[in-house]
């Protein structure tokens, strides 16, 4: 095959860069030519891993396969093609001169207390995760690409507004010093919200469709929507008191816990899935809290990181943890 076509089939990828069967036609063609991105294309297709072949043969020829972007970020490699880029320091004021091609799924931004922050950030249209962590800095205006449903944030502020350029996606991990109180206003669609550091109770009533809260918050926040995991190992049980139709819960406990932990099961009789942080004695009063949670409908019960409970129906006896 002359080289002349294989415009046509690097298009291809591009424009259905979540199927592997263009990626797989353009390794055949390209390993008749006995050109090794298509090795790496078809070791990275595999069902096993090479990853001795693999790395040897990014080392040689990284530099050319991420072009402009291995100058400026790190750039990680999936099914033959540029799929996560990191860019850190000064290089990423210019993030806005780059043209990402559709394969790279993930772009992530870090920045310590010397580097600028660009005022504006705009996510390329195929992104579908975005990271930004500037744990010196505010938040820039960003603009959501059309693919964008994940965001992990770790910065100082998050002030109210700043996130409604992201008010379509679904998924949002929130780390920052000081959140507005209604700093979460914009993002309606969450479905999924991991909130740390949070010194202030912050309404979530709005978030009709969250789905699952993690939470290390210090003051747990109003809740709200059809919530069904709850994770706040920072929360103790007798703190949750919402009525929300929780499938999953994570939650600290101490041995006073017991009677709200009675209380907090007849609360949510849909409970599938429990998983207690012990502090003090509570790993001496496993059988008291098994034997407690037997008569719901929980499956599996977690009590810190090795004592696990379970059972294959609701009703049936529990397996020896």
């Amino acid at each position: 095959m002359s080289r002349d076509p294989l415009a046509a089939l690097f298009a291809a990828v591009d424009a259905a860069p979540d199927d592997d069967a263009p990626r797989r036609v353009l390794a055949d063609a390209l390993l008749e030519l006995g050109d090794p991105r298509g090795e790496l294309i078809a070791l990275q297709l595999a069902p096993v891993l090479d990853d001795a072949r693999i790395r040897a043969l990014l080392d040689a020829h990284r530099a050319e396969w991420a072009g402009k972007l291995d100058l400026i970020g790190d750039v990680v490699f999936e099914r033959g093609f540029p799929a996560r880029v990191t860019i850190g320091g000064p290089a990423v004021v210019k993030l806005g001169a780059l043209q990402l091609r559709p394969t790279i799924h993930t772009l992530a931004l870090r920045l310590d207390r010397g580097d600028q922050m660009p005022k504006r950030v705009h996510v390329p249209a195929s992104v579908r995760t975005f990271e930004l962590e500037a744990r010196f800095h505010g938040l820039p205006a960003i603009k959501a690409g059309a693919a964008l449903r994940r965001v992990a944030l770790d910065v100082a502020t998050v002030a109210r507004g700043d996130l409604a350029g992201l008010a379509a996606i679904a998924d949002l991990q929130l780390r920052a010093n000081h959140l507005d109180e209604a700093a979460l206003a914009p993002v309606t669609g969450l479905r999924a919200l991991v909130i740390a550091a949070l010194q202030r109770i912050v309404d979530l009533r709005h978030l009709t469709r969250l789905e699952e809260l993690t939470t290390y918050a210090t003051a747990l926040p109003r809740l709200a929507g059809p919530i069904r995991a709850l994770r706040c190992p920072m929360i103790r049980v007798g703190q949750i008191v919402d009525p929300l139709p929780l499938r999953v819960v994570s939650a600290l406990a101490t041995p006073d816990d017991l009677p709200h932990l009675e209380a907090f099961v007849a609360r949510y009789p849909d409970l599938d899935e429990l998983t207690l942080q012990p502090v003090h004695a509570i790993a001496g009063i496993a059988g008291a809290i098994a034997e407690l949670v037997g008569a719901t409908r929980v499956r599996t019960l977690t009590l810190g990181p090795r004592t696990v409970f379970r059972r294959a129906a609701p009703g049936n006896d529990w397996s020896s943890p």
